[in-house]
């Protein structure tokens, strides 16, 4: 579960910082998500699932995910390379905890 977390924190930084393809893709894909569910488009946990598994980037229909492209998203939106390493470390370690469970 930590890990789903992560990705939807990738997914909305992503979002909020990344170029404008990446961010009129995901928009769209939400939208089609909350149409295909007949729901208003407001922030909900399904949606974003859903936009993430029609993105196809890290997360798939069987609900398991790469946890390598999830780090390569997370590397391209943190340059510094003293932060992504402590990012990293902290994603490793939630990866590992959620396997283990």
């Amino acid at each position: 579960m930590k890990t789903i977390v992560i990705l939807i924190v990738l997914i909305a930084t992503g979002v909020a910082y990344a170029d404008n393809e990446y961010a009129r893709r995901w928009r769209q894909d939400y939208k089609e998500c909350a149409e295909m569910f007949g729901v208003h488009i407001d922030v909900r946990i399904d949606l974003i699932l859903c936009a993430a598994i029609k993105d196809g980037e890290f997360l798939y229909t069987d609900g398991s995910y790469n946890a390598e492209l999830g780090l390569r998203n997370l590397q391209m939106l943190i340059p510094d390379p003293v932060r992504f390493q402590h990012a990293s470390l902290i994603y490793h370690k939630c990866d590992i905890e959620d396997l283990n469970v």
